[in-house]
């Protein structure tokens, strides 16, 4: 959609339309009037301004009373009916300008029509139809005619129409030698797979089996047109009865797309392989059926299988020097205050925002460049409240991000919130620096400004320092040459430092970085979630004040490097390095690398009730993340609802004003059950995405584990207190349970004739 047109636009359009369709009069036509009025009305719907002009005594349009009313923006899309709700491989509409006629009334919620001839409103559930009759048995459309783990076939359109291919019977194996692969066809599966190894496992390290499916990544319209799942290197124990195991001990792989179930094998130059994981990559600016669907992924865990692999690699007698720390070229405007976890329980109330326009947001990340908070993985509640008293409403999003609220459509009813978090601390030990656990030689540096400056002279409170050479101050990259290093002689889990300057100079480190490594050959930064940059710490102020700063995410690391980026008169260090003992209690060869451990996603199990779930949100658009998405595995960790293969339908609107996305006037608006919701911000220029909820229609009678229960709440839709409207605010109107955005012809064209 082109953006809302200018008062210099509109201005134009004006003297234009008014020098038209008064020249109808010169040439005793005024029958044009009316068309020159309609052509410059079709002009603002393409720019999305939707003029309601004509009246029953001007220029009025005759509509059928019974079934139809007068519309100045009517989708180009179908009405949703019968055959459309019911036809599973309908193409997605991509809507064109809206056009200006008769509009076939709304049926009421829940209600479609019979067929797109037939104009009856139908309950939905009446949309079933006899599909087919096999051996006596009458199947109705969409119902499941056979299934098990690894296929399903159904009835659709008189046909039988089965995804996948039957599950094999178990292969057993011995457990004396490497066990064969055991191939299953990657096909449309509808819960995880149950073929496994008999060979029995020790808990805690492996077990035989199908692993939970895992979604790492996923694409977004317009922007990341790819979903790449990578192999981990081993997954940890989830659910009672399946798989996990190391990446050396996986024989197998499935993929299929979330949600939907559909097989990868669907979808052209998707490959999926134990290799590479799951890649699709496509065009950017792909819409439709080229676009990757979100997938997800499984490994079939063989524990016969040896975690030790052979490699040529040694680990070096002395660590190599890593790779140059990579920080922005331009510093932050506000460093953020260093993030400490010294007391549990809940902080002090925080307010840092204001409600304006776009709305209330209380970011935690931009309480920490005010405050001192303990890191994400360390708050276990957060807790929101309005400033003025009472209960959070249902349109504030309130977690581990702060608290939210989207003021959609230009409307104003954000009220001002504080937050609070609740630090539980953990892993918050000494590792040896200021005790001397750690020894005089497990400490190294780049370089000495004087014999005395030893390495080991920089551990915390002790009575001299760690100075390295002279160093240019104006020169970054001198600065960043230099290093303090400590090798803790295993893996251990390390969580963050602290930091002193000289106890008797005044020079000390301003801004630092860490790199880590698990043996000395590969280096990593520490970075905040997400970045590309190495994370700069704020070190100290004065030469004897202790800094404590915990990395954004715990690490597992032998070796822990410092290196300086800012500094104060010279570059002096006394240091502790946070942490404790290593909850990894396996010891890898020498020369191998402990594997980075992934842990299974675990869900409220899902609960079925016929009918329509309640509203749903997870994800709130706010400044510096303006998307807007609730995916099925984002839902399902916040919310219980029925299992995927049990949803038929999905609707979506905006949070406060019950509009759809059609009526929203937004671009793009993916709803569905692969993708679940999904608003590209790019796409909503110069607006941003509107905070949209999406809720689920479950039939649990396709479920053949759980009961069905039928709900007798009512759903409603919270909506707003209706406002004065001046001719420079959007106009609102009712039609059953559609609304759709006006606005008066005399408010923009004032033509006297």
């Amino acid at each position: 959609m082109e953006p809302v047109p200018t008062l210099d636009w509109i201005q134009f359009g004006k003297e234009r339309c008014q020098f038209d369709a008064c020249g109808c009069d010169t040439g005793g036509d005024c029958k044009c009037l009316c068309t020159a009025i309609a052509t410059y009305a079709h002009e603002c719907n393409i720019h999305g301004v939707y003029i309601k002009w004509r009246t029953p005594s001007f220029c009025p349009m005759q509509c059928e009373k019974d079934c139809e009313h007068y519309e100045p923006c009517i989708p180009t899309c179908p009405q949703e009916n019968c055959d459309t709700l019911l036809d599973p491989n309908s193409p997605m509409c991509t809507q064109d300008a809206c056009v200006e006629g008769c509009a076939k009334d709304i049926c009421p919620s829940g209600q479609v029509y019979k067929s797109s001839t037939d104009l009856e409103c139908v309950p939905k559930a009446d949309c079933e139809k006899k599909c087919m009759e096999i051996e006596g048995k009458v199947y109705l459309e969409g119902d499941v005619i056979s299934q098990d783990d690894c296929h399903t076939c159904s009835c659709s359109r008189k046909k039988k129409i089965c995804r996948g291919t039957p599950c094999p019977e178990p292969t057993s194996t011995t457990s004396t030698h490497t066990t064969p692969r055991v191939t299953i066809p990657i096909s449309l599966l509808t819960s995880t797979p149950s073929t496994t190894i008999t060979t029995e496992a020790e808990d805690g390290e492996c077990r035989d089996g199908w692993t939970e499916w895992f979604s790492e990544d996923k694409p977004i319209i317009f922007r990341q047109n790819s979903d790449t799942e990578r192999v981990p290197q081993k997954l940890k124990q989830s659910k009672t009865g399946k798989g996990f195991c190391a990446r050396s001990q996986m024989v197998d792989i499935l993929c299929r797309s979330v949600g939907t179930h559909r097989p990868h094998t669907e979808q052209e130059d998707v490959t999926c392989s134990l290799e590479e994981g799951l890649l699709c990559q496509g065009r950017n600016d792909a819409t439709g059926a080229d676009t990757c669907w979100d997938y997800e992924v499984a490994f079939l865990c063989d524990c016969s299988r040896s975690t030790v692999e052979t490699s040529s690699a040694t680990t070096p007698v002395t660590p190599v020097t890593p790779p140059v720390v990579v920080i922005p070229s331009i510093p932050p405007e506000v460093q953020p205050k260093p993030m400490t976890c010294d007391e549990e329980g809940w902080s002090e109330w925080y307010n840092v925002h204001v409600p304006d326009r776009d709305g209330e947001f209380e970011s935690l990340s931009e309480i920490r460049k005010t405050y001192s908070l303990c890191p994400d993985h360390y708050i276990a509640e957060v807790e929101c409240q309005p400033v003025k008293g009472g209960g959070v409403e249902s349109i504030v999003t309130c977690d581990k991000k702060g608290a939210s609220c989207r003021n959609n459509a230009g409307q104003m009813y954000c009220q001002d919130y504080e937050i609070r978090v609740l630090c539980q601390c953990e892993c918050q030990d000494g590792l040896g620096m200021e005790d001397f656990s750690i020894t005089n030689d497990q400490i190294t540096s780049s370089s000495l400004m004087t014999p005395d400056d030893k390495p080991y002279a920089a551990r915390l409170n002790s009575d001299w320092a760690w100075t390295s050479h002279p160093v240019d101050e104006f020169s970054e990259r001198n600065a960043k040459d230099e290093w303090l290093q400590v090798d803790l002689k295993e893996v251990k889990e390390v969580t963050g430092v602290v930091t002193q300057g000289h106890p008797y100079f005044e020079q000390f480190v301003e801004t630092f970085a860490v790199q880590v490594s698990e043996t000395g050959a590969v280096w990593e930064d520490i970075k905040e979630k997400e970045a590309s940059f190495a994370k700069q710490f704020p070190g100290n102020t004065d030469q004897s004040t202790p800094v404590t700063n915990l990395f954004p995410e715990p690490v597992f690391a032998r070796y822990v490097r410092i290196v300086p980026i800012d500094f104060h008169s010279a570059i002096s260090l006394r240091v502790e390095l946070k942490g404790c003992d290593s909850k990894e209690t396996t010891t890898p060869a020498p020369g191998v690398t402990l594997p980075t451990v992934q842990t299974p996603e675990t869900f409220p199990e899902s609960v079925c009730i016929n009918g329509w779930t309640s509203w749903m949100n997870t994800h709130t658009p706010r400044p510096g993340d303006w998307d807007d998405m609730d995916d099925l595995r984002s839902l399902a960790e916040k919310y219980t609802f029925c299992e995927p293969h049990q949803i038929m339908d999905t609707q979506c609107q905006v949070v406060g004003l019950g509009l759809t996305p059609e009526a929203s006037g937004q671009v793009g608006i993916i709803c569905n059950t692969n993708t679940g919701l999904q608003c590209n911000d790019d796409l909503q220029a110069p607006q941003h995405c509107y905070d949209f909820e999406i809720r689920f229609y479950c039939d649990c009678s396709l479920s053949t584990t759980l009961p069905a229960v039928v709900s007798t709440e009512p759903t409603s839709i919270t909506t707003l207190p209706s406002e004065y409207c001046t001719q420079y605010d959007p106009q609102y109107k009712m039609h059953d349970d559609d609304c759709r955005k006006f606005y008066q012809v005399e408010h923009i064209f004032k033509i006297v004739f």
